[in-house]
């Protein structure tokens, strides 16, 4: 079953581009959650993060894993296509 990927957003976030074309580079699909168009956008990534504030975040079936940097790291290992499609 494929794990369900969810990126936390805005619209002028370099590191959010940087983190959906990294992810569009290994074809791994993902729900973007973009939290400057949803009312409480913001408390929205605080709860689901743990506190966290800022963006991007990413959240694989509902667990933080982390933001672009987690992603390039994830990369670097090989482990970005296990970690996020199973």
């Amino acid at each position: 079953m494929a794990k369900k990927v969810e990126i936390f957003t805005m619209e002028v976030c370099p590191y959010c581009v940087q983190a959906k074309n990294l992810m569009d580079r290994h074809d791994i699909a993902y729900e973007e959650v973009r939290i400057d168009q949803i009312e409480n956008g913001r408390e929205l990534v605080i709860e689901k993060t743990g506190g966290l504030r800022t963006v991007p975040q990413i959240l694989v079936d509902g667990e933080h894993i982390g933001d672009e940097n987690a992603l390039f790291k994830m990369e670097r290992d090989g482990t970005l296509k296990e970690n996020l499609v199973g």
